[in-house]
C-alpha cells in the first residue's frame, strides 16, 4: 500500500520538482557508455544509507512499474526477474548483457530515506563497440602495432577504424617541428549493421617533405577505453623518389672494433637507418627508426646496434656480417636528407712463409734457384700477395717467375697462397733479404708483411773455397740447434709438466690423496661451433686436435670457472709426455703449456717459457728456446686462462701477438678462457669450443675413479643429488662436485642440505673441522680474534668483486699482514686460498738475469669469493637501514655474481628482503629472484605458490636470455617437478641443440640440460636460427615420449620432414594421444598435425600435405629468420593478462587444457600455441 502511495506521489510531483544539471551530475554522470554484449553498470553515487532506488529503462515510463527496484536491500521487478538487470548494493544499475535496445535515456527515482523524496534523474546510455583493431590503423602498416615504418608511393594513403560504435571522426596529420599540419583529403563513414567504419584518405603525404614524412592518423573520441591508442604513427618513405644518392662515404674498419656512423648534426623530427641486404644489395632491411619530439619513440630491429643521441648508429663490436651499405634518412617534417656509408670490415692476418714456423723474421738455407711459398690465412677481404726483394737496391739481384696463386673462401675470410719460382743472378751473394707482403690500397692491409734472409748453398760450379767454407759454417750454425740442447729442453719441460699433473689434490687438505691427474681425469663434454652456428658434441677430448671439422691454427676453448679448463690442459700435457697411443699429440715435437695468470709483466713468450717451464738453474737461454721452436717440425701451444691474464691490454706482449696471429700464425694455438672474457682481437677467426658441466655419467665415472669404486657409494652420492635440484645445479661445476663427492664420502650427512647456502656452510665447516684436527695454531686463538680476521677476508672478497675482478688477487705478504699468518695458513691448507707464483715486474724490467719471484693469492674458485663477500654484504645491509643498494651493488650484476646474491639472502633473512626487492627492479631476473627467496626461506613449501603461478603462466627459455636467466628457468622446472607442480606451457626459443638419450636430457645451446621427467604439458620448440635435420626431429619426438605429462608438442620455424618412418615415431606418443603440430613461421600460417600412425603431416581439413605446402613452409621460414624474442615475450604477456582476466571473471583455473589443445575460459577458447607466432605484416619491412 505504501509503495503505491509513494509511486502516485512521484507522478504527481514529477512536473513540480526540478533538479539542476549540476545537482543531477553529482549523483549520476550522463552520458554513460556500455559495451555491447558485455556486462555493464550505469554508475551512480547515492548516499550509502539510502532507502530505495527505482530504475526505468526510458524517460517515458508513464504509470508503468519500475523495471527494477532496490528497496530495503531487496531487489525486485520484471527486469530483475528476467535476468536482464540487477542493482548493485550502492544503487547502480547492473546490465547483465548490454543490448543495442538499451541505447536510450534511463531514469532512476531516488529516495534517500523513507520520508525524503529526492526525485528523478535521467542518464543517457550510449552503447559502444570497440573497433576490430584497438587503434586507427594505417593500411600500409597493418593492424598489429600503432607505429611503423613503411614505403609507399604518391597514391592515396589510407587510415581506418572498423567495426566501431558510435561513429568516429578521423584526421590525417603531417607532424613537423613547426607543428601538426592537417592533410586529410576525404573522410568516409559507412555503416555495417550496428557498427561503423571510418576511413580517411590523403594523397598529399609528401607535399612538405619529398623523401620521408611522419604521418599521424588521429581518432577523436571522449569515450574512455574505446581505443588503446587514439593515434597511429607511420614514418613513410616515398618509393617514387630516388632516395639513395650515388655518392657514399667509404669506411674501412677492423673486425671487433667500435663503429659509429653519424646521420645528421641538426635537430631532426625523425631518423631512419637501413642496411642493404646481400647478396644483390638491391633491397634494404630496417635497422631502427627514431621520432625525436613530443613523446620520443625509438624502434630497434637489430639487436646488436645501439642508437646514440637518437641519431648515430653504433656497433660496439663490428663483425663480418655488418659489412655493407648503410643509409640514413633524416628530416624535420618540412625538409629532409639522406646519408650513405659503404662499410668494409677487415679481418687482419699476417703472411706466413713456409719453413719459418710463424716467425716474423727467419733465416733459411736455400740454393740460388728454387721455389718460395707464402700464405695468409683468415684474411678479409681477398688480397694479393707479392714476393719481392726487401731492399730496393737489391731488386735486380733476384727474379721471381711462374707465380701460382691459390685462394680458398671460408665463409667469412680467405686463405691466400702464393708460390713462386726464384733465381738469384749474383752467385757470390751469401744472403739476400726477401719479403712476402700484402698488396692493397687499404692502409690497414698494406703493412702486412713477413721477411726472411735466404742463406745460399755453394753451387756445383767452381766458387772461391774461402767463401764456400764461410757460408757452410754459417749455415751449420743457423740450420738447427744442437741435439744436446734440444734434448735438454724436452727433458726439462716434461719434468715440469710431470710435477703439475702428478700433484693433483682433489681436495687440497687431503694430503694423503695427492695423485696423478690422469688417474682421476674424466673425459669432459666438449662441443664446437660449426659453420652454421650450431654447437656439436665431440666424442672425446682427443678430437680437439684430430677432428677435421675443427681443423684450425687457432682454437678457443670456453668454460665457466671450475669447469676443468686447466685440468684438461694438464691432461694434454700428460698425453704428450707419455706418448699416449690414442692421443693426436703423441706425434707432436713440442707442446708448450703456459698458465697466463703467471705472465703479468712478462712480455717475451720465450722468457715466460724459461721462467715457468724450465728449472731455475737451466743453462738454456731465450735465444736457445726460440731456435728450438723455430726448427721444430710441429709445435702445439696451449695458453691457459686468458681471463686471468694480467696484460690483456698490452701492446708489446708476445701473448697478445700470438692471439692476434702476428706470431706463430701457422702453429696450432689453444687458448682457454671464460665465456664472458674473450679476446677482442683474435686472428685468424678461431674455432670455438665449449666445456660443459659434469653430466650424471661423468659424476658416476669420477666417483668410481677417485672416491670409491663401490655401487653403494655411487648410489648414495647420486641419490642425494637426484633429490635436490639446488645441489645438482651446484655440482654441475666439476670443481664443486669433487668437493661434494669427497666430503659426502667422508661425512655422509649432506642429505638435509636443501639450499646453496646450507650446502656451502656445511662444506666450509667440514673443511675447517678437518684442518683444525691437524693443527693447534688456530685453536689457540680466541673467538674474537678469529672473527676479526674473517671480517677482513670478507671485506677483501667484496671489494674484489665490486671492483670488477672475478676473484680476489693480492700479494701474499699483504694478505698475511692483514689476516695473520696462522689464519692465512688455515685457509691455504683448506684449499680455499691458492698461491700462484709470479715475476715482479720491477726486477724483471731492470735486471732480467736476477729475477725475483713472489706469490699472489686468490680463491680456488669464484664461488668461494662470492661466499665470503656475501658475509660482508648481508651484514652491511642489515646494519645500514637507509643504504642505497643501487650504489652499493654497482658493478655487481646478478648475471656475473649470482651466488653473491643467493648466499646473502640465505645468510641473513633481514637483508634478504631488501635484496629481493632490489632484484625485482632489474629487468630479466624475475625467475632468479625466486631462487633468492628460496635461499632465504630454505624451503620449497614457502615458494610453491609463486612457482605455481610462474608455471601456470608459461615459461620461456631463449638463446637471447643470459645464462643466469636460463639456468634459473631450468631450476624452476626441476623444482616444480619435484613438487608435483605442472608447467602448462614451455617455449624453447632458438636454444635446442641435441638430445642425450644416455641420460634422457634435452640439451640447450648454452650447455644446460633439461631432464625428461619435468612436468610439461605443452612444449613448443621455436627453431628460426638454423635448419633442424630429420634426425633432430626424430630425437625430439623420442624425448617427448619420455615426458610424463606432455599432451602437445609444437614446432615453429624450421620446416619438418615431409614424413617420418614408422620406427621413428615412438609408440608412447600414440598411446597417450600426444598431439604433434607444426605451427609454421607466421601468425597467418596454417597449422599442420602429424598423423602418428602414418608419419604424414595433415592440414586442418584432414587432407595430406602437398609439395606446395612444404614449399610454403620453407619460403616462410627463410623470410622470417631469427626474430626478436621480445615479440614472443609481448605475446606471452598479452595472453597471461587474458588468462588472469578470464579466471577472475569466470572463476576458472588459468591454463586448463581442453581436448582440442585450447585453454578453456567460459565461452572463450584461446589456442595459445597457435597465437604465439609472428604476424607477417608486423615483421615485414622494405
Amino acid at each position: 500500500m505504501m509503495t503505491g502511495v509513494v509511486l502516485v506521489c512521484f507522478i504527481m510531483l514529477l512536473t513540480e520538482i526540478q533538479f539542476g544539471a549540476i545537482q543531477a551530475q553529482t549523483i549520476c554522470n550522463s552520458p554513460q557508455y556500455l559495451e555491447l554484449g558485455k556486462r555493464g553498470i550505469v554508475t551512480c553515487r547515492f548516499h550509502k544509507d539510502f532507502f530505495a532506488v527505482w530504475w526505468y529503462t526510458s524517460i517515458d515510463f508513464g504509470n508503468s512499474r519500475p523495471t527494477v527496484k532496490y528497496q530495503n536491500k531487496l531487489t525486485t521487478g520484471p527486469g530483475y526477474e528476467s535476468g536482464e538487470f540487477d542493482v548493485h548494493p550502492n544503487g547502480s544499475l547492473i546490465v547483465t548483457e548490454v543490448l543495442l535496445k538499451y541505447e536510450d535515456v534511463f531514469t532512476v527515482a531516488y529516495l534517500p530515506s523513507k520520508e525524503e523524496l529526492y526525485g528523478f534523474i535521467n542518464v543517457e546510455v550510449i552503447v559502444t563497440v570497440k573497433p576490430d583493431v584497438p587503434f586507427p590503423f594505417i593500411t600500409q602498416c597493418g593492424n598489429v602495432s600503432n607505429k611503423c615504418f613503411t614505403v609507399a608511393d604518391e597514391a592515396d594513403i589510407e587510415c581506418s577504424v572498423r567495426g566501431v560504435r558510435p561513429k568516429i571522426h578521423l584526421d590525417f596529420i603531417a607532424r613537423t617541428l613547426e607543428g601538426d599540419k592537417n592533410i586529410s583529403r576525404e573522410l568516409v563513414i559507412t555503416s555495417d549493421g550496428d557498427v561503423y567504419t571510418s576511413t580517411v584518405i590523403t594523397s598529399y603525404a609528401f607535399h612538405l617533405s619529398p623523401r620521408v614524412v611522419l604521418l599521424v592518423c588521429k581518432a577523436y573520441t571522449n569515450i574512455p577505453g574505446l581505443f588503446e591508442n587514439t593515434e597511429s604513427i607511420a614514418l613513410v618513405q616515398n618509393s617514387l623518389v630516388q632516395t639513395i644518392p650515388d655518392q657514399a662515404t667509404s669506411i674501412t674498419i677492423q673486425r671487433y672494433e667500435r663503429m659509429e656512423l653519424h646521420c645528421a648534426e641538426n635537430e631532426n623530427a625523425f631518423i631512419v637507418w637501413k642496411k642493404a641486404i646481400p647478396p644483390r644489395y638491391e633491397d634494404y632491411e630496417l635497422l631502427f627508426y627514431s621520432v625525436n619530439f613530443g613523446q620520443s619513440l625509438i624502434e630497434v630491429f637489430a639487436e646488436d646496434i645501439i642508437l646514440e643521441n637518437n641519431v648515430s648508429l653504433v656497433l660496439p663490436s663490428v663483425d663480418v656480417q655488418h659489412e655493407g651499405e648503410y643509409v640514413c634518412f633524416y628530416g624535420d617534417g618540412m625538409s629532409d636528407g639522406v646519408r650513405v656509408y659503404n662499410v668494409t670490415v677487415v679481418v687482419l692476418a699476417y703472411p706466413a712463409i713456409d719453413g719459418c714456423n710463424g716467425q716474423a723474421y727467419c733465416e733459411l738455407p736455400r740454393e740460388y734457384e728454387g721455389s718460395l711459398t707464402c700464405s695468409i690465412k683468415g684474411i678479409r677481404p681477398n688480397v694479393e700477395l707479392q714476393w719481392r726483394a726487401y731492399f730496393e737496391d737489391e731488386s735486380d739481384l733476384i727474379l721471381f717467375s711462374n707465380q701460382k696463386r691459390i685462394v680458398k673462401y671460408n665463409r667469412e675470410s680467405f686463405d691466400v697462397t702464393l708460390i713462386v719460382q726464384y733465381r738469384v743472378s749474383d752467385k757470390r751473394r751469401k744472403r739476400l733479404t726477401v719479403e712476402c707482403r700484402v698488396v692493397s690500397a687499404n692502409n690497414l692491409l698494406s703493412n702486412l708483411a713477413r721477411k726472411m734472409d735466404l742463406l745460399f748453398f755453394k753451387e756445383k760450379t767452381f766458387q772461391s773455397h774461402v767463401v764456400t767454407r764461410d757460408v757452410e759454417e754459417e749455415i751449420r750454425m743457423l740450420e738447427a740447434v744442437s741435439g744436446e740442447k734440444r734434448n735438454q729442453f724436452l727433458n726439462e719441460i716434461k719434468e715440469r709438466y710431470k710435477d703439475l699433473y702428478d700433484a693433483v689434490k682433489p681436495i687440497p687438505y687431503m694430503k694423503d690423496k695427492t695423485i696423478c691427474g690422469n688417474d682421476v681425469f674424466v673425459d669432459p663434454c666438449i662441443t664446437f661451433k660449426d659453420s652454421n652456428g650450431k654447437w656439436i658434441g665431440l666424442q672425446t677430448y682427443h678430437n680437439v686436435f684430430s677432428d677435421p671439422r675443427i681443423k684450425s691454427e687457432r682454437l678457443l676453448l670456453e668454460g665457466e670457472p671450475g669447469y676443468g679448463k686447466s685440468t684438461l690442459a694438464f691432461q694434454y700435457a700428460y698425453d704428450w709426455c707419455n706418448s699416449i697411443q690414442d692421443s693426436p699429440l703423441k706425434d707432436v715435437d713440442i707442446l708448450i703449456l703456459l698458465r697466463l695468470k703467471q705472465l703479468g709483466g712478462v712480455s717475451s713468450f720465450y722468457r715466460g717459457i724459461k721462467e715457468f717451464l724450465l728449472p731455475r738453474k737451466s743453462t738454456l737461454t731465450e735465444s736457445d728456446i726460440e731456435n728450438i721452436l723455430t726448427n721444430s717440425n710441429s709445435v702445439v701451444i696451449i695458453l691457459d686462462a686468458f681471463d686471468e691474464y694480467p696484460d690483456q691490454n698490452s701492446r708489446t706482449s708476445h701473448i697478445i701477438s700470438i692471439i692476434a696471429g702476428k706470431m706463430f700464425c701457422d702453429l696450432i694455438v689453444l687458448l682457454t678462457t671464460r665465456p664472458l672474457c674473450l679476446p677482442q682481437k683474435y686472428s685468424p677467426s678461431p674455432k670455438r669450443l665449449r666445456l660443459r658441466g659434469f653430466t650424471q655419467k661423468a659424476r658416476k665415472y669420477y666417483i668410481r675413479k677417485a672416491v670409491d669404486n663401490n655401487d653403494q657409494t655411487v648410489r648414495e652420492i647420486e641419490g642425494c643429488l637426484e633429490d635436490n635440484p639446488i645441489l645438482r645445479d651446484l655440482c654441475e661445476v666439476p670443481l664443486l662436485f669433487v668437493h661434494f663427492a669427497h666430503i659426502m664420502y667422508d661425512y655422509r650427512n649432506f642429505t638435509t642440505l636443501n639450499s646453496a647456502t646450507k650446502f656451502f656452510r656445511h662444506m666450509i665447516s667440514c673443511l675447517s673441522h678437518h684442518i683444525k684436527n691437524e693443527t693447534q695454531d688456530v685453536d689457540n686463538c680466541n673467538d674474537d680474534l678469529l672473527k676479526n680476521w674473517q671480517h677482513k677476508l670478507y671485506i677483501k672478497a667484496f671489494k674484489a668483486l665490486r671492483e670488477g675482478r672475478k676473484r680476489m688477487v693480492c700479494r701474499k705478504e699483504e694478505l698475511c699482514e692483514k689476516l695473520d699468518q696462522k689464519f692465512y695458513n688455515l685457509y691455504k691448507d683448506m684449499g680455499i686460498l691458492v698461491e700462484v707464483p709470479y715475476i715482479t715486474a720491477e726486477f724483471f724490467t731492470f735486471n732480467p738475469d736476477h729475477v725475483q719471484y713472489r706469490q699472489e693469492v686468490t680463491f680456488c674458485h669464484k664461488v668461494f669469493c662470492e661466499w665470503y663477500a656475501a658475509h660482508y654484504l648481508s651484514d652491511y645491509i642489515q646494519k645500514n637501514p637507509s643504504l642505497d643498494l643501487k650504489e652499493c651493488l654497482r658493478n655487481l650484476h646478478p648475471v656475473d655474481v649470482q651466488y653473491l646474491y643467493r648466499f646473502s639472502c640465505g645468510l641473513n633473512p633481514d637483508s634478504a628482503e631488501k635484496i629481493i626487492n632490489y632484484l625485482a627492479e632489474i629487468e630479466g631476473v624475475d625467475k632468479f629472484a625466486i631462487l633468492c627467496i628460496f635461499e632465504k626461506t630454505g624451503s620449497i613449501e614457502n615458494i610453491k605458490q609463486t612457482i605455481s603461478q610462474l608455471c601456470s603462466d608459461g615459461l620461456i627459455i631463449s638463446d637471447h636470455d643470459s645464462l643466469l636467466l636460463q639456468r634459473s628457468s631450468m631450476q624452476l622446472l626441476e623444482i616444480s617437478a619435484k613438487s608435483k607442480i605442472p608447467v602448462k606451457l614451455l617455449q624453447l626459443h632458438n636454444c635446442f641443440e641435441s638430445v642425450d638419450f644416455s641420460i634422457s636430457t634435452l640439451n640447450t645451446t648454452s650447455g644446460l640440460a633439461m631432464p625428461s621427467w619435468i612436468l610439461v604439458e605443452q612444449l613448443g620448440l621455436r627453431m628460426f636460427n638454423k635448419r633442424t635435420s630429420y634426425d633432430e626431429y626424430v630425437d625430439i619426438l623420442k624425448f617427448s615420449a619420455k615426458c610424463p605429462s606432455l599432451s602437445l608438442l609444437g614446432f615453429y620455424g624450421s620446416p619438418p620432414p615431409e614424413s617420418f618412418k614408422d620406427e621413428s615415431i615412438p609408440s608412447d606418443l600414440q598411446k597417450r594421444n600426444v598431439k604433434v603440430k607444426y605451427y609454421g613461421s607466421y601468425l597467418e600460417s596454417p597449422v599442420y598435425t602429424l598423423d602418428l600412425r602414418t608419419g604424414q603431416w595433415k592440414r586442418t581439413d584432414g587432407a595430406q600435405c602437398t609439395e606446395e605446402d612444404f614449399n610454403q613452409m620453407e619460403s616462410d621460414w627463410k623470410k622470417v629468420g631469427d626474430r626478436d624474442v621480445d615479440e614472443l615475450r609481448r605475446l606471452i604477456f598479452k595472453y597471461r593478462e587474458q588468462l588472469s582476466l578470464s579466471a577472475t571473471k569466470g572463476n576458472v583455473t588459468p591454463g586448463f587444457v581442453n581436448d582440442d589443445d585450447s585453454i578453456a575460459h567460459g565461452n572463450d577458447d584461446i589456442d595459445i600455441m597457435s597465437q604465439l607466432r609472428i604476424d607477417r605484416k608486423a615483421h615485414t619491412h622494405d
